[in-house]
């Protein structure tokens, strides 16, 4: 080892690596405790009683688990997408796999068996295995909180909360697994101590460094990888800048021509079919929107709205579990996706000459409440009615007629404003 330092982990790096590994390891063994059922049970039935009387029994545990992996999974995610210190930016850059990477993994068994002497392939600021394990952490980690997140507001019933509890401990088990890889080369291994040291210093040899992570060492020199005030909040300056360059992208992209009106009928009629098929339901929107009122008035005024005959009937399923809401969300995208494809993506407000824009947005207001009344009185909204009408129900096919005789009707009136 030689006497020259250089800084491989700034302060900030060093606080949420061990931060994250000791709410981890706090997770890992209360969520074994925690995991009681036989179907599940991974610890032996003398740590989950210890483990539980402890904290005062199986609900209080829970709930240590559970605030306690909210606050490291919350910590985890504002630090990452704020990215302060210019870190997270910089832990991406390090995970991209390379060529080399690929022949670090055919010769790494090869030296540690056979021949140490082989010679490895230069690697960047963290060689392969380490950058499998930290995707392996990035992803486990975002799995892990978000189906914990699900599981705890309740967030699905039956087979979708066993699934996720399923997953969740499959991927923490393949976490852990991992983790222990990571432990014993890091920890275990004699000429990997430095990389450990480096994460409890800040600092790492520079003969090692050479030998290990030669890449890195001829990007960074003798100096290493400090923090640079230029890279204060990295990764959220580079997200903004891709939207920005997408979305003038997109405004300044020529139009394609719009598609043949009877191709998008047959779509239109196929997606009915796909969702009486798929879902037992026909396409809809308008009873999301009434759902999603309902829901919102009901955090202002509970009681109001449970003795509210119509509302009230809709509280007892969770938005998340009610198939609109998914096939609004879908309408979105779908929309969203395909006039980005077109290049039809404006922004703006469409009108005629003869009318302001005041008056425009007036109209539109006016016009979607109306709408939206009219959606509760006809009993659903066009999505809908069309798709009783597949089911040949004689008020849908009226309504239809209803909205083209009214359409023509009203684009006749009111078609010299658009000149």
């Amino acid at each position: 080892m030689s006497e020259r330092a250089l800084v491989k982990h700034p302060l900030q790096q060093r606080i949420v690596h061990w931060y994250n590994a000791a709410s981890f390891l706090f997770l890992w063994l209360t969520g074994i405790a925690i995991i009681s059922n036989s179907g599940y049970q991974i610890g032996p039935r003398f740590y989950i009683d210890t483990v539980n009387s402890l904290f005062g029994g199986a609900t209080r545990l829970l709930h240590f688990h559970v605030y306690v992996g909210m606050l490291w999974f919350g910590v985890l995610v504002v630090s990452f997408l704020l990215d302060p210190h210019g870190l997270s930016l910089r832990f991406l850059r390090d995970l991209v796999p390379t060529r080399n990477d690929l022949m670090w993994f055919k010769v790494k068994p090869k030296a540690e068996i056979f021949d140490p002497s082989l010679p490895m392939p230069d690697q960047g600021a963290y060689n392969a295995g380490q950058k499998a394990f930290g995707a392996v952490v990035l992803i486990g980690s975002t799995v892990i909180g978000t189906t914990g997140l699900l599981m705890w507001f309740g967030t699905g019933g039956g087979s979708l909360g066993r699934s996720l509890v399923l997953i969740h401990l499959i991927t923490v088990g393949l976490v852990i697994a991992f983790f222990f890889v990571h432990f014993a080369m890091a920890a275990l291994m004699k000429e990997e101590r430095p990389a450990l040291m480096s994460m409890v210093t800040g600092n790492v040899d520079a003969e090692y460094v050479e030998h290990h992570h030669a890449e890195w060492y001829r990007e960074h020199g003798d100096e290493g990888e400090p923090l640079r005030p230029a890279e204060r909040f990295a990764l959220p300056r580079k997200v903004l800048g891709s939207v920005k360059r997408l979305v003038l992208r997109v405004h300044h992209a020529k139009p394609q021509p719009l598609g043949s009106p009877y191709l998008a009928g047959i779509g239109l009629g196929l997606s009915v079919l796909a969702g009486f098929v798929l879902m037992g339901h026909g396409p809809g929107a308008s009873g999301f929107f009434s759902r999603l009122g309902a829901f919102t008035v009901a955090r202002v005024a509970p009681d109001q709205v449970a003795s509210n005959a119509y509302w009230s009937s809709v509280l007892g399923t969770k938005l998340s579990e009610y198939w609109l809401t998914w096939t609004v969300l879908g309408i979105a995208v779908g929309g969203f996706v395909s006039a980005l494809i077109a290049g039809r993506i404006k922004f703006g407000i469409d009108r005629g000459s003869l009318i302001s824009r005041h008056s425009r947005l007036l109209f539109a207001l006016s016009g979607g409440i109306v709408v939206g009344v009219a959606t509760r009185l006809a009993r659903g909204c066009t999505s809908h009615h069309l798709s009783e009408a597949a089911l040949l129900s004689a008020g849908s096919w009226l309504f239809l007629a209803a909205v083209f005789i009214g359409g023509f009707g009203t684009a006749f009136a009111f078609k010299k404003v658009w000149r």
